[in-house]
């Protein structure tokens, strides 16, 4: 039974992955628009939320001290012909939306339902593709909740408020951070480099790709990690704890491999690092897990 659910979940990526690529179009006419635009919160509101939802391409986010997202949007069209390649124009835009205390960049297009979903009929059926990478400069202290789908790369640096971050065809690069959040990647690796210790919790997740972690030396925290086919690598000192209600320990130190400790990798596991605290998980299914201190290479 167990053999059979494992292949039912491999065809089940498979197929997602097959959506969401779309196909290889490779169209004779092309254009690309450069556009610039400045967006602000209401000032009255504390709190900052920076929702970007795009399709096919990359998103880089850079935080800096100002109160102004300024915006930079690389737009690539191709398309069949000239009147599609209109058409492309007319059909697609990029939303943006000054909500108060939110500010939502969303690719839109008659490739979504009314709930915002999908229809992965790609670019043969429509003739034309769009692709949309953006880059932002935001205030430091501003949520982020960042979704890709194909293309492209998600970047973001120099936050230090809370992430919710997905990327379904492309790897996570996220570095100089300080808050805490979510960071999932399907098919890509997913890196994350902290600052400062995360005040909350945090779990990163691929599916198909390693999960690199970076923390300060003087970290206290309690890591959790597990990996169907790879292996878990440290250089931090740690302790065993149980993951949940499992009272068994890992076995520490199996091996050392380039000066970082290696650790069993077939099922659930629980570390303290110094005097524990916040909470921090770490997944792969076909990858490997690096969890190490800032001032190493």
């Amino acid at each position: 039974m167990k053999s059979r659910n494992l292949l039912l979940l491999i065809a089940s990526i498979k197929a997602t992955v097959a959506l969401y690529a779309g196909d290889d179009c490779n169209f004779e006419y092309k254009e690309t628009i450069v556009e610039n635009k400045e967006l602000r919160f209401d000032p009255k509101f504390n709190h900052q939320e920076i929702v970007v939802n795009n399709i096919h391409g990359s998103i880089e986010v850079e935080g800096y001290k100002g109160e102004t997202v300024l915006l930079e949007v690389e737009r690539s069209i191709k398309a069949r012909s000239e009147p599609r390649l209109a058409i492309a124009k007319e059909e697609v835009w990029l939303d943006m939306q000054e909500q108060g205390d939110a500010i939502i960049i969303y690719v839109e297009g008659p490739f979504r339902d009314r709930g915002g979903n999908i229809n992965h009929r790609g670019c043969r059926y429509y003739g034309y593709k769009n692709r949309f990478d953006i880059r932002l400069r935001v205030p430091q202290k501003s949520q982020v909740y960042l979704k890709n789908i194909n293309g492209g790369p998600i970047r973001a640096e120099n936050l230090n408020g809370k992430f919710d971050v997905k990327n379904i065809n492309g790897p996570i690069e996220m570095s100089s951070i300080s808050g805490s959040g979510r960071v999932h990647a399907l098919n890509g690796s997913v890196t994350v480099s902290f600052s400062g210790k995360p005040e909350g919790d945090c779990f990163l997740n691929s599916h198909n790709g390693n999960v690199r972690a970076v923390f300060p030396s003087d970290l206290n925290a309690d890591l959790y990690f597990k990996t169907r086919n790879g292996k878990v690598y440290s250089d931090f000192e740690v302790n065993s704890i149980p993951w949940g209600e499992r009272k068994s320990e890992i076995e520490l130190n199996v091996e050392d491999e380039d000066g970082l400790r290696v650790y069993k990798s077939d099922r659930s596991q629980g570390v303290r690092v110094g005097k524990g605290g916040s909470k921090y998980r770490f997944e792969t299914f076909n990858g490997n897990i690096f969890i190490k201190k800032s001032d190493t290479k």
